[in-house]
C-alpha cells in the first residue's frame, strides 16, 4: 500500500468522504484497503466521527510538527521541551500551541514518545 492510499483511507475513516470521492473520480488505484473500507461503510459497520472533529489536514500538520521537533531533539541530543522551544522560535508559533500539537500527535505515532 502506498502513502496516498493510506492517507485517503485515513481521511475517509475520519469522516472526510470527499477526499476518497475525489481520489476515485481522478482515477486513483483502488487498493484492498479502499475496498475493505467501502464494504464496511456500505454495511454500516463503520461509524464515522461526527461533530467537532479534527480534520485530516489538522492531523497531518500535527504529525509534521512532531516529526520536526523529534528530529531536532535527536539531531541536537536535547530534550523534547528544548526542541519545542527551538521549533516555536523558528516557525513563530506559540510554545504552548506547539506543545499541544506534539502531545496530540503522540497518540497516533509511538515514535514520538
Amino acid at each position: 500500500m502506498n502513502v496516498i492510499n493510506l492517507d485517503v483511507v485515513y481521511a475517509a475513516r475520519s469522516g472526510e468522504l470527499e477526499t476518497l470521492a475525489k481520489y476515485l473520480e481522478e482515477g486513483g488505484y483502488i487498493t484492498e484497503e479502499i475496498v475493505e473500507f467501502l464494504v464496511l461503510y456500505l454495511r454500516g459497520e463503520i461509524n464515522l466521527k461526527r461533530g467537532n472533529k479534527r480534520t485530516y489536514s489538522q492531523y497531518m500538520r500535527d504529525q509534521h510538527l512532531a516529526l520536526e521537533v523529534w528530529s531536532i531533539s535527536l539531531g541536537d541530543s536535547i530534550s523534547i521541551g528544548k526542541a519545542l522551544d527551538i521549533y516555536s522560535r523558528k516557525h513563530d508559533v506559540n510554545y504552548e500551541t506547539a506543545k499541544s500539537a506534539y502531545k496530540r500527535s503522540r497518540k497516533h505515532d509511538p515514535r514520538f514518545e
